[in-house]
């Protein structure tokens, strides 16, 4: 029983100074108050700005699928092929019609030049029975 005797409870005498519980219970209530408030505060900013992109997502969302959809209507044949005779004048060849492209001369191994290909390129057109 000696180990009895050395606790602090069993000792006679007078008692240490200390902070009492019942200040250390109101000092760190309101502390932690604020501290559960601060995190419910957080959690709430956080679930607006949540939703808020969450609705900027889907507004985007549809204007990539409208801009698709009007991508897909552009590039169809149909409407190439109308637009290129409406606002760039061109015409489909008729059977009788034979399209020659005339390019820039080989290389020395025979490869034709791609460097310059595009710009050297020369279209014209004959009918079948008239020589160029």
């Amino acid at each position: 029983m000696p180990s009895r005797l050395l606790h602090p409870r069993f000792r006679s005498g007078p008692r240490p100074p200390g902070v009492p519980r019942a200040a250390l219970v109101w000092a760190l209530v309101p502390v932690l108050v604020l501290l559960v408030v601060w995190q419910q505060a957080s959690v709430d900013r956080l679930g607006v700005r949540l939703e808020k992109e969450k609705d900027r997502a889907r507004q985007l969302q549809s204007q990539v699928n409208a801009l698709s959809l009007e991508a897909n209507r552009l590039s169809s044949l149909g409407q190439v092929e109308s637009r290129a005779t409406r606002e760039l004048g061109l015409v489909r060849p008729s059977t009788d019609q034979i399209v020659d492209l005339v390019f820039s001369p080989e290389d020395q191994d025979g490869h034709p030049r791609f460097g310059s290909l595009v710009t050297e390129a020369n279209a014209g057109i004959r009918t079948p029975g008239k020589p160029r």
